[in-house]
């Protein structure tokens, strides 16, 4: 007979991440595997496709050694040089609208802007992996809106116009949608864009598992010249392009008090330009882009990984993507990290062969850093876990870094065997910074006072 986790695993210093779904906490582990087939593994393999792809690509250098960590540079806050938090500085707070399921959505975090004048609220998905801010719209008597659900129609707005253009939106997991290129008066919290670049996506051209989601659109967020952040500063609507994610980890909600009819509810901050103090604790842990970071993406150095404080991996690479889950890496680092931790086994369930994921004693982990800039980021098991298994081994945990087994994973991370795909499961906990202007992301600790609340 099944024995659940030891109740201080779910005291209400717990908070769940992603699926914990039964009251004692226990993680459906198909459901990982079926989600990680549907969006996750073809999310990773489009992301790291199109970095192959780009010219400017350099390749991954592979390395799996020691070495040693240096101590914490002075790295100069790309903040503070734009005057974070002096007179006259500018930013807005938006509530992070997060999936507490994340059972079907592909992208961990939602945000509510407004559109047009007058303005109509519309929520969008947050997405690092792309560049254009897109809504679902009604251009055409083709176009039918979706069930009790804001759409965007252009010409009601007196402040949109239209382009004559489209372009063709490449989604997270590699699929498509045309979109009309118009512009608009974007509004997100307190600070507005006028003449904002958006794409008008027509509802009869959107494939089923885009219209009539929990949201009608996308905000993208990689470094595209034509990203909306970069446009909000470029007007003097804020004081820095810089937004920053204070992870959802904040909410107090026990597994067995979530509410499965409410699965989207506000949980952590989105702060666009300068990020007041009182969010983090610390100093913020800087990061250049990699120099093999090419395009458009977010990857940064990785110093370290360390388990139980002992250092694994060094040299590594990684992508902050806010469209997985999870935290992806190539086999060879998959089954390194497995053997590091006792007693950590792979899980068998039906998409074994297609789905690699590993549980662990709770009492074997104690902690799991990654170092970023020097600066070592810890997750405690209960964060960095996706909960129990069921299993004749009792008090077992299923870890959040999964792969690829075979010949797809192997290909898929073929000249990039030390990146890592640092998804939700780590933004959860943190602060994360991005900065368009410094091309930098920073990573602090969040303030108490803050996950408090």
């Amino acid at each position: 007979m099944h024995t659940p986790l030891e109740w201080p695993y779910l005291t209400k210093l717990f908070r769940p991440p992603k699926f914990i779904i039964s009251p004692e906490g226990i993680c459906d582990t198909e459901l990982v595997a079926s989600t990680l087939l549907e969006h996750g593994f073809p999310r990773c393999e489009h992301l790291l496709s199109s970095l192959r792809s780009d010219p400017a690509f350099t390749g991954i250098p592979e390395r799996l050694e020691e070495a040693s960590i240096q101590e914490a540079k002075k790295i100069s806050s790309p903040l503070a040089a734009a005057g974070a938090g002096g007179a006259g500085a500018k930013s807005t707070i938006i509530p992070l609208i997060s999936d507490v399921w994340n059972g079907s959505e592909p992208i961990n975090y939602h945000a509510q802007i407004t559109l047009g004048t007058p303005s109509h609220p519309i929520y969008v998905d947050l997405d690092t992996g792309s560049s254009l801010l897109w809504v679902q719209s009604l251009l055409s008597p083709a176009d039918t809106p979706p069930q009790n659900q804001p759409i965007y129609t252009p010409h009601l707005s007196r402040t949109s116009k239209d382009l004559a253009q489209t372009t063709v939106v490449t989604y997270g997991d590699g699929s498509s949608l045309l979109a009309h290129l118009y512009q608009d008066t974007v509004t997100l919290g307190e600070v507005s864009a006028t003449s904002a670049l958006l794409g008008a996506a027509p509802t009869h051209l959107l494939r089923r598992g885009l219209l009539g989601s929990k949201s009608g659109g996308l905000f993208g967020l990689s470094l595209s010249p034509r990203n909306l952040v970069k446009t909000l500063r470029s007007q003097g609507a804020i004081a820095s392009a810089t937004i920053s994610l204070v992870g959802p980890r904040n909410d107090p909600k026990l597994a067995r008090e979530i509410d499965r009819n409410r699965t989207l509810a506000p949980r952590g901050q989105l702060v666009l330009g300068d990020l007041d103090r009182s969010f983090y604790t610390g100093e913020i842990a800087w990061c250049d882009l990699a120099a093999v970071a090419a395009g458009d993406r977010w990857i940064v150095p990785l110093d370290a990984v360390r388990v139980n404080g002992a250092t694994i991996l060094t040299s590594q690479y990684a992508l902050i993507d806010t469209g997985t889950a999870y935290i992806v890496t190539s086999p060879a680092v998959y089954s390194h990290v497995k053997a590091c931790i006792p007693g950590a086994e792979d899980i068998n369930h039906p998409s074994s062969t297609s789905t690699q994921m590993f549980s662990f004693p709770a009492s074997s982990l104690q902690s799991i850093e990654f170092v970023f800039a020097s600066r070592a980021l810890a997750m405690k098991k209960q964060d960095f876990s996706l909960g129990g298994i069921r299993d004749e081994k009792t008090g077992r945990m299923a870890s959040s870094i999964v792969s690829i087994p075979g010949d797809r994973g192997l290909e898929m991370f073929s000249d990039m065997q030390n990146l890592w795909v640092i998804g939700g499961i780590f933004l959860d906990n943190f602060v994360t910074v991005f900065d368009f202007e410094k091309r930098k992301v920073g990573f602090a600790t969040i303030a108490e006072e803050e996950a408090a609340t």
